[in-house]
């Protein structure tokens, strides 16, 4: 856990022609690099993360993790209040040497994550902060993925200061399920929906969550963030899709083990659309200006087809190596090698397919 506010590279940082900043959020009482991996190990990260998988699969955009301290009882550290640490993390976000002040960010948050970024927002709109250029955190956000966040509060923040009577602290009692001030930051962001100009995606889990590891933890399962807690109005957000996922309050951070299966897997293929989605270039206001398209030359043509043949020869020696490879290091650098060619070989067939 953190013990101060503090973005942690991932994938892709280094790139400063990179087009956009993603920013995962983690939530309470947890860890920004532990909270993204199965098991919440620690070892691997981040090369055996999907968080790096996705930077693998955009190479055009930057993967860092935001840590903050967030425990769930005193005993664990004193923590800001959420509204406090909101204007904590605008500094950091407006004030960090590797971030642009004009590139996009997208952020993917989990629980109270979700929460945070929604006051960072909210207050930046209002101007509630006392940043002077936080307004513009507004304008380059272009997304937010939320992960089983409590809009409304969380049943097990309840359970927790039943459980852990006078230790638990503020953020504990600000995720009480319809607590004042979650209700006003929910209407805000509702409210001022439009203004955000962003894109959102909502998923909540389905599964219970053990209250701890362990035999007795098991004994004990709890939904932490319900569908009612977990989702918007509809109403006041028809285009915002909201899904269900087989995943507990944890889990649902943990969508693949495998780099090989992580294209198939729901929810990692959702947040790679849901990148790309929010990068689209916007319509040309000049759309109905006449463009003059200019005519590919022969040679141009047969250019592309030689390049086309040079790639579809390196594609198969490497996937020879593969087959035989035996080490699982050497197979992943293989797979990811044959997946960036496969993205190079269709790249040309549409070049061609074009002229």
């Amino acid at each position: 856990m953190s013990e101060r506010s503090k973005l942690i590279p991932v994938i892709n940082t280094e790139n400063t022609s990179r087009r956009a900043d993603v920013i995962f959020v983690h939530g309470i009482n947890a860890d920004p690099q532990k909270t993204w991996m199965a098991d919440n190990k620690l070892e691997g990260f981040p090369e055996e993360s999907w968080l790096y998988w996705l930077g693998d699969d955009i190479p055009d955009v930057a993967v860092w993790t935001l840590g903050y301290p967030a425990s769930a009882f005193a005993w664990q550290g004193f923590t800001m209040e959420l509204e406090e640490r909101a204007e904590n993390i605008t500094n950091l976000l407006l004030t960090y040497p590797g971030l642009d002040n004009n590139r996009p960010i997208i952020f993917v948050t989990h629980s109270m994550g979700g929460l945070l970024v929604k006051y960072i927002l909210c207050r930046a709109l209002s101007g509630d902060s006392t940043e002077s250029n936080a307004k513009s955190l507004v304008e380059r956000t272009k997304g937010i993925v939320f992960l089983s966040t409590p809009h409304t509060g969380a049943n097990l923040a309840n359970f927790i200061e039943f459980v852990a009577f006078l230790f638990t602290n503020p953020n504990v009692g600000e995720l009480k399920r319809d607590e004042p001030k979650l209700l006003a930051l929910n209407q805000d962001f509702c409210e001022n929906f439009d203004q955000l100009d962003l894109q959102v995606r909502v998923f909540y889990e389905k599964n219970p969550t053990p209250i701890r590891k362990g035999i007795v933890g098991n004994l004990i399962r709890k939904i932490v963030v319900d569908e009612d807690s977990a989702t918007f109005d509809r109403d006041k957000m028809p285009n915002v899709p909201m899904t269900p996922i087989d995943a507990n309050h944890t889990s649902i951070c943990w969508p693949i083990e495998s780099y090989q299966l992580r294209q198939r897997d729901q929810l990692y293929s959702n947040i790679f659309q849901f990148i790309q989605k929010c990068l689209v270039i916007p319509p040309n206001p000049l759309k109905n200006t006449p463009v003059t398209m200019s005519v590919p030359t022969p040679s141009q043509k047969l250019r592309l087809q030689e390049k086309l043949i040079d790639l579809e020869e390196e594609r198969n020696a490497s996937n020879s190596q593969y087959r035989s490879a035996i080490d699982d290091a050497q197979r992943i650098r293989l797979q990811r090698k044959l997946d960036d060619l496969d993205k190079k070989i269709d790249d040309l067939n549409r070049q061609l397919n074009d002229m």
